[in-house]
Protein backbone atom coordinates (compact mmCIF):
# COMPACT_ATOMS: atom_id res chain seq x y z
CA UNK A 1 0.00 0.00 0.00
CA UNK A 2 1.41 3.63 -1.19
CA UNK A 3 1.67 5.77 1.64
CA UNK A 4 1.36 9.60 1.77
CA UNK A 5 4.65 10.24 1.04
CA UNK A 6 4.61 8.61 -2.26
CA UNK A 7 1.58 10.00 -3.82
CA UNK A 8 3.20 13.45 -2.70
CA UNK A 9 5.89 13.17 -5.23
CA UNK A 10 4.01 12.08 -7.90
CA UNK A 11 1.40 15.09 -7.48
CA UNK A 12 4.65 17.63 -7.14
CA UNK A 13 5.56 16.05 -10.56
CA UNK A 14 2.60 16.47 -12.07
CA UNK A 15 2.51 19.68 -10.91
CA UNK A 16 5.45 20.52 -12.56
CA UNK A 17 4.93 19.26 -15.26
CA UNK A 18 1.79 21.05 -16.10
CA UNK A 19 3.85 24.73 -15.73
CA UNK A 20 6.36 23.76 -18.18
CA UNK A 21 3.48 23.02 -20.78
CA UNK A 22 1.97 26.17 -19.55
CA UNK A 23 5.06 27.99 -19.90
CA UNK A 24 6.16 26.41 -23.33
CA UNK A 25 2.47 27.17 -24.90
CA UNK A 26 2.60 30.88 -22.97
CA UNK A 27 6.39 31.74 -24.66
CA UNK A 28 4.41 30.51 -28.24
CA UNK A 29 1.82 33.14 -27.73
CA UNK A 30 4.08 35.77 -26.98
CA UNK A 31 6.71 34.42 -29.73
CA UNK A 32 7.18 36.31 -32.97
CA UNK A 33 6.29 34.44 -35.72
CA UNK A 34 7.16 34.25 -39.57
CA UNK A 35 5.32 37.75 -39.80
CA UNK A 36 7.11 39.52 -37.26
CA UNK A 37 3.67 39.86 -34.96
CA UNK A 38 3.36 37.87 -31.95
CA UNK A 39 0.01 35.89 -31.70
CA UNK A 40 -1.20 38.15 -29.10
CA UNK A 41 -0.62 41.49 -30.51
CA UNK A 42 -2.14 40.10 -33.58
CA UNK A 43 -5.42 39.24 -31.38
CA UNK A 44 -5.47 42.36 -29.42
CA UNK A 45 -5.39 44.14 -33.19
CA UNK A 46 -8.35 41.83 -34.60
CA UNK A 47 -10.70 42.27 -30.65
CA UNK A 48 -9.99 46.31 -30.99
CA UNK A 49 -11.48 46.22 -34.50
CA UNK A 50 -14.07 44.08 -33.90
CA UNK A 51 -14.91 46.20 -30.63
CA UNK A 52 -15.10 49.33 -32.73
CA UNK A 53 -17.33 47.80 -35.83
CA UNK A 54 -19.53 46.26 -33.31
CA UNK A 55 -20.11 49.98 -31.67
CA UNK A 56 -20.32 51.43 -34.84
CA UNK A 57 -23.09 48.69 -35.61
CA UNK A 58 -25.24 49.36 -32.73
CA UNK A 59 -24.63 53.57 -32.70
CA UNK A 60 -26.29 53.20 -36.46
CA UNK A 61 -29.25 51.69 -34.52
CA UNK A 62 -29.15 54.57 -31.73
CA UNK A 63 -28.70 57.01 -35.24
CA UNK A 64 -31.83 55.47 -36.78
CA UNK A 65 -33.83 55.38 -33.49
CA UNK A 66 -33.00 59.18 -32.47
CA UNK A 67 -33.55 60.14 -36.27
CA UNK A 68 -37.21 59.24 -35.92
CA UNK A 69 -37.94 61.19 -32.51
CA UNK A 70 -36.25 63.97 -34.05
CA UNK A 71 -37.55 64.47 -37.79
CA UNK A 72 -37.26 68.01 -38.21
CA UNK A 73 -33.15 67.98 -36.86
CA UNK A 74 -30.42 67.17 -39.26
CA UNK A 75 -28.99 64.00 -37.74
CA UNK A 76 -25.56 65.01 -37.26
CA UNK A 77 -22.92 63.88 -34.17
CA UNK A 78 -23.23 67.59 -32.58
CA UNK A 79 -27.42 67.70 -32.88
CA UNK A 80 -27.15 64.13 -31.04
CA UNK A 81 -24.86 65.41 -28.23
CA UNK A 82 -26.93 68.17 -27.37
CA UNK A 83 -30.04 66.49 -27.46
CA UNK A 84 -32.07 66.11 -24.16
CA UNK A 85 -31.22 63.59 -22.53
CA UNK A 86 -28.09 63.33 -25.03
CA UNK A 87 -26.92 60.55 -26.80
CA UNK A 88 -23.52 58.50 -25.52
CA UNK A 89 -21.08 58.37 -28.54
CA UNK A 90 -18.92 55.58 -28.04
CA UNK A 91 -15.03 56.15 -28.59
CA UNK A 92 -12.62 54.13 -30.41
CA UNK A 93 -10.19 51.93 -28.69
CA UNK A 94 -7.54 52.60 -30.65
CA UNK A 95 -8.03 56.41 -30.68
CA UNK A 96 -9.58 56.63 -33.74
CA UNK A 97 -12.44 59.71 -34.28
CA UNK A 98 -15.74 59.36 -35.68
CA UNK A 99 -17.15 60.89 -38.34
CA UNK A 100 -20.95 60.93 -39.83
CA UNK A 101 -22.28 61.69 -43.12
CA UNK A 102 -25.27 63.26 -44.52
CA UNK A 103 -27.42 59.92 -44.48
CA UNK A 104 -26.11 58.91 -41.11
CA UNK A 105 -23.53 56.06 -41.81
CA UNK A 106 -20.69 56.35 -39.00
CA UNK A 107 -17.10 55.83 -39.75
CA UNK A 108 -13.78 55.75 -37.30
CA UNK A 109 -10.94 56.89 -38.88
CA UNK A 110 -8.89 53.87 -37.97
CA UNK A 111 -10.71 50.72 -38.48
CA UNK A 112 -13.67 51.83 -41.10
CA UNK A 113 -12.56 55.16 -42.81
CA UNK A 114 -15.02 57.23 -44.83
CA UNK A 115 -14.36 56.70 -48.14
CA UNK A 116 -13.27 59.09 -50.73
CA UNK A 117 -15.63 60.58 -53.42
CA UNK A 118 -13.62 59.24 -57.34
CA UNK A 119 -12.14 62.15 -58.28
CA UNK A 120 -13.78 64.34 -61.19
CA UNK A 121 -12.31 63.52 -64.83
CA UNK A 122 -11.24 66.63 -66.53
CA UNK A 123 -13.12 67.32 -69.64
CA UNK A 124 -11.06 66.48 -72.91
CA UNK A 125 -11.47 69.45 -75.60
CA UNK A 126 -12.88 68.42 -78.35
CA UNK A 127 -11.32 67.98 -81.91
CA UNK A 128 -12.73 68.89 -84.56
CA UNK A 129 -11.72 66.63 -87.80
CA UNK A 130 -13.98 68.39 -90.49
CA UNK A 131 -12.38 72.10 -89.21
CA UNK A 132 -10.26 72.08 -92.64
CA UNK A 133 -9.67 69.42 -96.06
CA UNK A 134 -6.41 70.85 -96.27
CA UNK A 135 -2.99 69.60 -95.14
CA UNK A 136 -0.17 71.80 -93.74
CA UNK A 137 3.01 70.11 -93.44
CA UNK A 138 4.52 73.08 -91.75
CA UNK A 139 2.37 72.96 -88.74
CA UNK A 140 2.54 68.90 -88.75
CA UNK A 141 6.48 68.97 -88.76
CA UNK A 142 6.47 71.28 -85.18
CA UNK A 143 4.07 68.88 -83.44
CA UNK A 144 5.86 66.05 -81.88
CA UNK A 145 4.25 62.66 -83.16
CA UNK A 146 2.89 60.85 -80.02
CA UNK A 147 4.84 57.19 -79.12
CA UNK A 148 2.31 54.61 -78.98
CA UNK A 149 1.74 53.21 -75.01
CA UNK A 150 3.14 49.62 -75.05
Amino acid sequence: MLGYAARRGFYLIGILLAVVIMCILTIGYFDKGTTGVSTYTASMTAAGRAECLSNQKAFQAEVARWSMNHPNTPVTLENMQKAIPPVVIPKCRDGGTWTMDEGGQVYCSVHNPQPTPPPTPTPRPAIDFMASDTFDPDAAAATPNPTPAQ
